[in-house]
């Protein structure tokens, strides 16, 4: 597989998560497969104040934050129903980042835009 299609299946997957939860997105198409053009991924197709801008990253070696989302899953939860956050935040900075699962992310984001309710959001989580 070449690195553009890795990159492509990732794209792509990040858009499924979201259809996956009732969330109408798109690849975003208007690089023309110019990579040196920088645009995000993802967009969702909603009238919604905040635009949200899914860019999507691949890494054959790992990023530290999904090794130690992973940890923090492995030692606390237990239950099909918990799951793991991380949060970060540099030294001396106001303000950080928190790290969850792309299943969890989509569901709490199909919650709040109000593309499912809460059960359908549970029902999906839990199969």
């Amino acid at each position: 597989m070449s690195k553009k299609s890795n990159w492509v299946a990732c794209e792509n997957y990040l858009k499924d998560i979201y259809l996956k939860y009732g969330i109408p997105a798109s690849r975003v198409m208007t690089r023309n497969s110019n990579y040196a053009i920088s645009d995000y991924d993802c967009r969702i197709n909603m009238p919604f104040p905040i635009e949200f801008c899914s860019d999507s990253k691949r890494s054959d070696a790992g990023f530290t934050h999904i090794r130690l989302l992973g940890i923090i899953e492995d030692k606390y939860c237990k239950k099909k129903n918990q799951a793991g956050v991380l949060y970060c935040r540099k030294g001396g900075s106001r303000e950080g980042t928190f790290s969850v699962k792309d299943e969890i992310f989509a569901g709490l984001l199909s919650y709040f835009l109000g593309c499912m309710t809460k059960e359908e959001v549970l029902a999906k989580w839990l199969k």
